[in-house]
């Protein structure tokens, strides 16, 4: 790891700091580079049960009983970005174990592979910007419907088509930071030695000239506006709005209980704020690490140390924004109980159709074994 030699270049890596700083910096730095390093090897793991889960939240989510929600049916899309968003590790595990039986079957810089990889890291990074500011917009839409419960202009939020609006804005939105992205790197290549292959062409990703001009300027203001719009200004906004939605969640509860009863319509639209609420809560958490270090990899870029710690850092919060994912599936199941039937029923009719479908083979298994039998009889 690059890392472990980085100590010998302490002015190249920490240059301004002194020698006992700058030695202090550098085994922060191996430290973190170390357990980033051995605990993502769990992350292709946790990728493959978070497509699982979310493909049944999907699943759930888009039943009848639940997809004339505008929550409900953002949170199918959120479902869906979550899944695309996994599918990068779960290919770069494929490859490993592939190259691991079979060395000689794949070559790792070939173009194809090359294509495949920039396609499923623009698919990663697509989906997790789309998913995240969806899930504002459902912290956001609830806030708003709960604080006006009497407004019908607010009550328009709750429509399912409006939430196909709000999916569409956030589709076309994020879609313009990654047609950017395309533009800044080109496909370079050059003929080196392979153990397998002989001399063969290896493909690899370059930056254009125009984003290398003037010391990368556009290069670093790319990746500063990216920051920005993916992580930064969310892992801000997310705390408020949570914090919002608390306390006309605490208001709505103190109304309820001046009702002398209270409807199974109200009690449902409590428990949607209390889905909304902890998964607001637990993606402000998870979130918020992940803007503050890319904030402070801006800040620090010209130390490459620091830069690199930061980075280390991120690769740790990214996996556990990837377990996030499964949590709104494990929210939903526990606090709502229209989910929760829902679920229970799709599970009920997969099991009544697999028991029709074998109670019909066996019973055309007795009518064929009955038909030989007679035609095979003796006639008497």
């Amino acid at each position: 790891m690059e890392g472990m030699q980085s100590c010998n270049k302490l002015d190249l890596m920490f240059p301004g700091y002194k020698k006992y700083t700058a030695k202090t910096l550098c085994k922060i730095d191996e430290f973190i580079g170390s357990f980033s390093m051995n605990i993502l090897a769990f992350d292709p793991y946790i990728s493959l049960v978070s497509i699982i889960i979310n493909i049944l939240h999907i699943v759930v989510l888009t039943r009848k009983p639940l997809r004339s929600s505008s929550i409900n049916v953002i949170m199918a899309a959120v479902a869906i970005f979550d899944v695309g968003a996994q599918l990068r590790p779960v290919q770069i595990a494929i490859v490993d174990i592939v190259n691991l039986f079979y060395p000689c079957v794949l070559q790792l810089d070939s173009y194809n592979q090359l294509i495949s990889e920039i396609a499923l890291e623009t698919i990663k990074d697509y989906s997790r910007r789309c998913s995240t500011w969806l899930c504002f917009l459902v912290a956001l839409i609830r806030t708003l419907v709960v604080r006006n419960p009497m407004n019908s202009n607010y009550e328009r939020l709750t429509y399912s088509s409006t939430a196909i609006v709000f999916i569409l804005i956030v589709v076309v939105f994020s879609g313009l930071f990654n047609i950017y992205q395309l533009f800044s790197y080109k496909i370079a290549e050059e003929e080196k030695f392979d153990v397998c292959f002989d001399y063969v062409k290896a493909y690899f990703r370059d930056y254009t000239q125009l984003f290398l001009k003037n010391n990368s300027r556009l290069l670093k203001l790319w990746n500063f506006v990216n920051a920005l719009a993916s992580f930064i200004i969310p892992s801000v906004a997310f705390p408020l709005v949570t914090i919002f939605l608390i306390r006309e969640l605490l208001k709505a509860d103190k109304m309820r209980r001046k009702m002398t009863s209270t409807s199974s319509k109200l009690k449902e639209s409590r428990n949607t704020t209390k889905v909304v609420v902890y998964n607001t809560i637990i993606f402000s958490i998870v979130l918020f690490p992940i803007g503050v270090t890319m904030g402070f990899q801006y800040l620090f870029i010209e130390i490459k140390g620091i830069t690199r710690i930061f980075e280390y850092l991120g690769f740790v919060f990214s996996m556990f924004f990837s377990a996030n994912t499964m949590s709104h599936f494990i929210i939903c199941l526990l606090i709502s109980s229209q989910y929760n039937d829902t679920a229970k029923l799709l599970c009920t009719c997969c099991c009544c159709a697999r028991n029709k479908n074998n109670n019909t083979s066996i019973s055309l298994t007795r009518t064929f074994t009955n038909g030989v039998s007679t035609s095979m009889s003796p006639i008497s």
